[in-house]
């Protein structure tokens, strides 16, 4: 099973485990977490998603930069097999 599949997988357990701790801290019980630990770790987690996304920007970036390179190449490599051909043809006539 792929990483992101198991992350997605346990996006539901984990809100439930966060609401279950903010009721048991409303009903009297020993507190779990404090609210600087939420913040910390929701922040970390969305600096995760941005950061992969960006990241994931730049390859798509840089792929279709290098798919359009090797297009010109290939298509400058087929001008001059063309042109070689033709010359060929007007010399042997």
């Amino acid at each position: 099973m792929e990483s992101s599949t198991l992350i997605l997988l346990s996006i539901p357990f984990f809100v439930v485990s966060m609401l279950l701790e903010a009721w048991a801290g409303r009903h009297d019980w020993r507190v779990l977490y404090t609210r600087r630990d939420t913040q910390a770790s929701l922040t970390m987690g969305i600096g995760n998603v941005l950061i992969n996304a960006a990241i994931g920007a730049l390859v798509l970036g840089a792929t279709a930069l290098q798919t359009r390179r090797v297009r010109s190449v290939l298509d400058a490599a087929a001008y001059a097999d063309q042109a070689q051909s033709s010359s060929r043809r007007a010399s042997v006539a």
